[in-house]
């Protein structure tokens, strides 16, 4: 039954785990960027050397474990040929909005001034100066401001040794579809495939982030971190896994490590999270593992954030 539930729900798992993953990989990228701008500068491939294996472990694990959804299935029906012909209104739209983004940057390849002032020069610093630590200087635009964004950017320039607008171009485009991707696979896990597509016509039509993308903010990766922590609060619901449980914390704790904003939602998030914790305390829905699961994966974004914090503050 397992089995067969997954096939006809294997659409939704795969949007659903592109689009989480796709956030995850921010934040791990972003922290071992970190490690290596601190630790071992001189080694620019050093998150790469890392991601890969570990994305290839990932495969490897969804692969053999595939019988064993850990998620909502509701959706146990084939999709609807209305429900294909709305997935596909959504494609073409979702493609527009791309096509959209990319002619706007073409004509700011750098974004607005301000985001530049944000978060590129502060990229720029960490990718290629000897004194990375200047990120925090006061002379700069919002210096306080986290630097998960930043350290995304400047671990791809470290990589390709250039600053090409192209990465700041292409982060916003992938974030999109990651938003994209997380909302329309969770929808459609838990509610099925005719309210997939229409969650997806309504985003992909509705959604004002291609109007924002092209200034190269930090708003829409702020936005992907905020649906991301509320998916992940309805998850634990659904999962027994450790794995869920590292996913959900780093999920959860990534809208501080972005924008100051996301220090407010973050202490609503954990408050929501005590509260169902104390609720269903009796039914024992958390054990030691799984607590250490969910610490071990908040514990990548506070770092990035706390690191700023300690570092800009003793400046």
């Amino acid at each position: 039954m397992a089995t067969r539930q997954y096939a006809k729900s294997g659409f939704f798992r795969i949007l659903f785990s592109i689009g989480l993953g796709i956030l995850i990989g921010l934040v791990t990228d972003a922290f071992f960027t970190l490690i290596s701008i601190w630790l071992i500068p001189e080694y620019r491939m050093f998150p790469l050397i890392l991601e890969v294996p570990a994305a290839a472990l990932c495969v490897v694990r969804i692969y053999f474990r595939r019988e064993k959804p850990g998620y909502p299935d509701s959706n146990a029906k084939a999709i609807r040929p209305s429900a294909a012909l709305l997935f596909g209104i959504s494609m073409l739209i979702i493609i527009g909005n791309i096509l959209y983004v990319i002619v706007l940057s073409s004509g700011m390849p750098h974004g607005n001034w301000d985001a530049w002032a944000m978060w590129n020069t502060r990229a720029r610093i960490l990718a290629f100066s000897d004194h990375w630590q200047d990120v925090f200087s006061p002379y700069l635009a919002h210096a306080d401001y986290p630097i998960l964004l930043p350290l995304w950017i400047a671990g791809k320039w470290r990589m390709i040794g250039s600053a090409t607008p192209l990465v700041p171009i292409c982060t916003q485009i992938i974030i999109y579809i990651g938003i994209l991707f997380l909302a329309i696979g969770f929808i459609g896990l838990c509610s099925g495939a005719v309210f997939a597509a229409v969650g997806g016509v309504v985003i992909a039509i509705f959604a004002s982030l291609p109007e924002y993308m092209p200034w190269q903010y930090a708003d829409p990766l702020i936005a992907f971190t905020f649906v991301s922590a509320m998916v992940c609060l309805l998850m634990l619901d659904h999962t027994d896994e450790i794995a869920g449980y590292i996913a959900a914390g780093m999920c959860i704790g990534a809208p501080i490590a972005v924008k100051a904003e996301g220090g407010t939602f973050f202490v609503f998030a954990i408050s929501a999270l005590m509260f169902r914790l104390c609720y269903r305390l009796k039914q024992r829905m958390w054990r030691m593992g799984k607590i250490a699961g969910f610490v071990s994966g908040m514990a990548v974004p506070i770092f990035v954030f706390l690191f700023g914090k300690i570092f800009g503050t003793s400046h």
